[in-house]
């Protein structure tokens, strides 16, 4: 899935806190359920393939765990330990939409989500070799991404803009500002 899917299901996340979170509280939700992607930023400058970033072991909720220890040690002055919670829920969500958009295309991607790395990795998911390949044989443009998604994945697609449209509408029921007394 793509940041527009991980995003939304971030802001969705973030309208479980009651009372309604503020932008601050909303902003470090959508962070947190796109933060595994973190790993593509370095795959990109270090020119290493960008496919290989779900096999990586920056992609398992064990540094899910490191990610909110981080998160929690460099912010528990600013949130309360609900927003916590919910982080966590966002970065679950990450991974579960990513081991949906396997399941959809198996036969495309045949290397889920390793939940159980580094004590239970069955299919041999995290595969650490893959980070001495060479980008020279494969592209790694976000436009490679974005046409593999067009045209080989459009139900992942379409799973991103009803998750992103929903996002839009829960939004302006609970932000705008409408006259109810008309």
């Amino acid at each position: 899935m793509l940041p527009l899917g991980h995003s939304s299901a971030g802001f969705l996340i973030s309208q479980l806190k009651k009372p309604k979170p503020n932008l601050k509280e909303i902003i470090f939700l959508i962070v947190s359920a796109n933060i595994f992607d973190l790993d593509l930023l370095f795959l990109y400058i270090f020119q290493r393939p960008l496919f290989i970033h779900h096999r990586l072991p920056t992609h398992t909720p064990l540094f899910g765990l490191l990610y909110l220890l981080i998160f929690y040690i460099l912010l528990k002055k600013k949130f309360r330990p609900k927003i916590f919670l919910l982080s966590a829920l966002a970065m679950i969500s990450h991974l579960i939409l990513d081991n949906i958009s396997y399941s959809i295309y198996p036969s495309i991607v045949n290397h889920p989500i390793a939940w159980g790395y580094p004590f239970f990795d069955p299919g041999n998911t995290i595969n650490n070799n893959l980070i001495n390949l060479s980008s020279q044989d494969y592209k790694t443009e976000i436009s490679t991404v974005t046409d593999y998604y067009f045209t080989k994945t459009p139900i992942v697609l379409y799973a991103e803009f009803f998750l992103f449209f929903l996002s839009l509408y829960i939004g302006y029921k609970n932000y705008s500002k409408r006259n109810k007394n008309v």
